[in-house]
């Protein structure tokens, strides 16, 4: 299993685990395919993938908390944020 940082264009950020190739995975959230997130209270929240990111193999990791996946997706964005291109 992969873990992929997925950016919508409202600016939610979800960090699905998800099984497939690179190409597989890019494919499913691909920039533009439009996702419903929920809003919470029961509703719709439809949002467009802005941008898709597959950050590692996460085999091992499946007992992991929501906010421990959370802490590893803000630690890897805020590195992301400090690469120089």
């Amino acid at each position: 299993m992969k873990t992929a940082i997925v950016t919508f264009d409202n600016g939610d950020v979800i960090t699905p685990g998800i099984n497939g190739t690179d190409e597989e995975i890019r494919e499913y959230y691909k920039p533009g395919r439009i996702f419903n997130l929920g809003d919470g209270a029961g509703g719709d929240l439809m949002a467009r993938v802005y941008n898709v990111e597959i950050i590692r193999e996460t085999v091992g990791l499946e007992n992991m908390t929501k906010e421990e996946g959370r802490q590893i997706a803000r630690d890897i964005l805020a590195e992301a944020e400090n690469i120089q291109p």
